[in-house]
């Protein structure tokens, strides 16, 4: 299994929250830009397995290419006589809102007999009030767009300038060739990835992910003139926020081990929009997966300045400090502490503070107190985060999951619902209200002894949830046996005795 690293994760859910936001009104919702189109192809292959037991994981990045590699296979060593497919349907940046919308079409696709959940990191506190014809309104687009409803762990105002642009889809049937290109791309097929871009390109000439997918097919063929070309078509579109256009580009150069384009275009991002917090984020990951762990923290830091209370910000220089200090460094964990305590010191006291971004706060102190061994405040912010996690939860999500438990009920399919890694299940059970109907999985205490017992990375590639984070494949192979355990335990063996 390939490994995927922190700073690619993150460049999926970047892209696919973009896509996500800018083809909502054509209906078109992609996760990563050459991402979901594999995820199709080897669903296809699993759904060709006659006679299977079929399981449907939905979830975000969590979810996507990650412990659902492992569960088919957990299943099986304990389970003999039944043969089981696992279908991935994780989509990187994603919300409950549209793993519901898809909910209905994923289910006819796929015919699962089992759903398995692990979803709403990315949802807020607000309800879903996000309007459905937002690229109709004559209003300032910013004020619609409000990403925290989009995806809760990348930055505020993403549409900041974005203001009545109208940006619309001549034909959705350029996204059809685009996903069919970009399915093409990952499997190495470039002659055919580039006839289905430029497909799509003659269908909407303005649509810049048909040249940004030539863009990859030419660098990948050696055609380097050609890219050229497509380069100059996709940066001199119309196009709003084209910062997300120059990361796009940086991820082919990125992919195509093209370091120093990679690295001018996410730079042309920054470039383009001083106040796009999400392009000092990229570059930050860029740097600090090259190990220039100082121009990393000089990213990390520019956000801060931009806004003292943007929490990816502090994620990023956490990972990067646990990064670049194996060992740990005294000194730079109290600076770092005192940085986020003063950063945060009048959370507590505000009216309407978001509990969310608390908890992902108290986490990262806690990782950090227990860096330089201070552990009764480790274990004071632990509780502090794991106290608003019990209390926390999104309303969206909560309904979400009403929803799902309703639609599986219905259609007669069986539902399991994951908590994340190292957070109390009390939580997602209260969502639906201790309902006897789903089978809940409580992946905190089991995570936390390994991470207590082995180290955190170990286990995560990253820290993006304050105090977990991406799984390593150690990690998804835990989750997938653990989330495996619950089902024979509460679904098999139960329907066993009965």
């Amino acid at each position: 299994m390939n490994k995927t690293s922190f700073m690619k994760k993150l460049f999926l859910v970047i892209t696919g929250i973009l896509l996500s936001l800018l083809l909502l009104e054509a209906g078109l919702r992609m996760g990563g830009f050459f991402y979901l189109a594999l995820q199709d192809y080897r669903n296809r292959l699993e759904i060709k397995k006659e006679g299977a037991y079929r399981i449907m994981c939905l979830g975000e990045s969590t979810t996507a290419n990650q412990y659902p590699n492992f569960l088919e296979e957990a299943l099986s060593n304990r389970i003999k006589g039944i043969k089981f497919t696992v279908i991935d349907k994780g989509i990187p940046g994603t919300t409950t809102d549209t793993i519901l919308e898809n909910l209905y079409y994923n289910i006819k696709q796929n015919k699962p007999d089992m759903i398995v959940a692990m979803m709403g990191i990315n949802d807020r506190d607000e309800k879903n009030d996000l309007g459905e014809d937002i690229f109709k309104s004559s209003k300032p687009l910013y004020k619609k767009l409000n990403i925290y409803k989009l995806f809760r762990y990348l930055w505020m105002n993403v549409v900041k300038g974005f203001s009545e642009y109208k940006f619309s889809v001549k034909s959705p049937d350029a996204q059809l060739y685009i996903n069919s290109g970009n399915s093409f791309t990952l499997k190495k097929e470039y002659k055919k990835a580039e006839r289905e871009y430029k497909t799509a390109a003659a269908i909407n000439p303005n649509h810049p992910w048909a040249y940004i997918g030539l863009v990859h097919c030419y660098e990948a063929l050696g055609k380097h003139e050609l890219a050229d070309k497509n380069y100059k078509i996709a940066v001199g579109l119309d196009f709003p926020l084209k910062e997300w256009v120059y990361i796009a580009l940086g991820n082919c150069y990125l992919d195509n081990k093209k370091f120093k384009k990679a690295e001018e275009n996410y730079k042309m991002a920054a470039k383009t929009n001083p106040e796009a917090k999400w392009a000092y984020f990229s570059l930050g990951c860029f740097y600090g997966e090259r190990g220039e762990y100082g121009k990393a923290e000089e990213m990390y830091k520019a956000i801060i300045k931009l806004n003292p209370k943007d929490f990816m910000a502090y994620t990023g220089l956490v990972d990067m400090y646990k990064k670049r200090y194996k060992k740990g460094n005294k000194d730079k964990s109290l600076k770092l502490i005192n940085l986020i305590r003063d950063s945060f010191a009048d959370e507590k006291e505000r009216p309407g503070n978001d509990k969310f971004t608390l908890s992902i706060i108290y986490g990262l102190l806690e990782v950090l107190y227990k860096e330089i061994d201070k552990n009764e405040l480790a274990a004071k912010y632990f509780s502090m985060a794991r106290n608003i996690r019990l209390e926390y939860f999104s309303l969206s999500a909560k309904a979400n999951y009403k929803k799902l438990a309703q639609i599986a009920q219905k259609e007669q399919i069986k539902l399991v619902c994951v908590q994340y890694p190292m957070l109390p299940v009390d939580s997602l059970k209260n969502m639906l209200d201790n309902s006897d109907k789903a089978v809940y999985v409580d992946n905190e205490k089991i995570f936390r002894e390994a991470v207590e017992r082995e180290g955190y990375d170990v286990y995560f590639n990253d820290i993006f949830g304050g105090y977990f984070g991406h799984c390593t494949d150690k990690g998804n192979k835990l989750l997938a046996q653990n989330i495996a355990d619950a089902i024979i335990k509460e679904h098999f063996e139960k329907q066993n005795n009965e």
